[in-house]
């Protein structure tokens, strides 16, 4: 008897979700957070609207690009495209919006086709963006400041077993824009030593290298190259590496 009721619950609530939900149309994708391009991406990136359908009515819709706040269509998605099945998420795949269309906030409405104007059900997306897709380089010749991105690296090329003061360090590193930079000396816990080039350092996007000679009188221990901005506000560290004063140093101390 008991397994007979619950069967009935289950069977009643079925049967109330299929007969009884409101007509609606519910959009998923694209969200708040969603940024499309427009025109040709190499290599192409998918753009996809999901949504929701719930109606007695009609199972064809239209989709639409609108600016939020207007109902006038800037771009028509799908003329007539089919829901095959009622609550279930459907998907559209846009594969290209033109460059004419400007970059701008836009929002996603679906509209179900039908002869009765007054029973079409209406469903809006949450606003996007979408955007001209930008190249690496106009996105380094947009960004004139000079920034170490997080792809970007600063590696001292040494053989710490064999690399003696009074010896040539060779100091490599990339970074994105053009600018001056300062080069300092700092022990393992990054504590500031000294300078490495009294000037500021000009350099390129990209790949840098600066040979510097390591002074007689530098103590053996393990440091690390700083490089920074000349306003401070971008820095990086190079992997920690050993400094063995040279015996030359005491030679020369001798004989003063």
């Amino acid at each position: 008897m008991r397994k007979f009721l619950i069967f009935c619950v289950i069977l009643y609530f079925g049967f109330f979700n299929i007969f009884l939900k409101a007509d609606g149309i519910s959009i998923s994708n694209p969200h708040s957070e969603k940024v499309w391009y427009k025109g040709l991406v190499t290599p192409p990136i998918t753009k996809v609207i999901k949504w929701y359908l719930r109606s007695t009515l009609s199972r064809k819709v239209k989709i639409d690009l609108l600016r939020p706040g207007n109902e006038v269509p800037v771009l028509v998605l799908e003329d007539s495209f089919y829901c095959s099945k009622l609550s279930r998420e459907h998907k559209c795949t846009v594969y290209l919006i033109p460059d004419s269309v400007p970059e701008d906030q836009y929002r996603i409405r679906i509209t179900t086709i039908n002869n009765n104007l007054n029973n079409k059900l209406v469903g809006y997306s949450e606003v996007f963006s979408i955007k001209r897709f930008r190249s690496t380089t106009e996105r380094m010749k947009k960004n004139k400041s000079l920034t170490f991105k997080k792809s970007s690296y600063l590696k001292v090329s040494v053989d710490w077993l064999t690399n003696y003061s009074g010896k040539y360090l060779d100091i490599k590193w990339t970074c994105f824009g053009k600018g001056q930079v300062k080069l300092q000396l700092h022990n393992d816990k990054k504590v500031f030593i000294r300078n490495i080039i009294v000037n500021p350092h000009s350099i390129n996007n990209r790949s840098n290298i600066l040979k510097w000679k390591i002074p007689l009188n530098t103590k053996t221990g393990y440091y690390r190259v700083r490089i920074a901005t000349l306003d401070e506000k971008n820095e990086n560290f190079s992997n920690r590496f050993k400094i063995i004063r040279s015996p030359m140093a005491s030679k020369k101390k001798m004989f003063r």
